[in-house]
């Protein structure tokens, strides 16, 4: 199932941009929208954006959803 899974993540990955990848990994190490604000010098709406982009690009529910994505797909890790 583990291996399934990961092998229907890879063409996302190929969607999202360079942009959203760093967003995602902030998002993975438990930044908050205003961290992730104030570390890539963006506006709120924008990271806002992003995220939303994201949940739709991956089909996540969620922040845990896309945490779980990225480390699947080896976007973050966990050190």
């Amino acid at each position: 199932m583990a291996g399934h899974r990961r092998r229907r993540c890879r063409p996302v990955v190929g969607l999202l941009t360079r942009r959203e990848r760093e967003v995602l990994r902030l998002v993975a190490q438990g930044l908050s929208n205003q961290e992730i604000c104030d570390a890539l010098w963006l506006t709120m709406p924008t990271v806002k954006s992003h995220i939303g982009n994201l949940i739709a690009k991956t089909h996540s529910r969620d922040r845990v959803q896309l945490v779980l994505f990225a480390l699947r797909t080896g976007i973050a890790d966990l050190n």
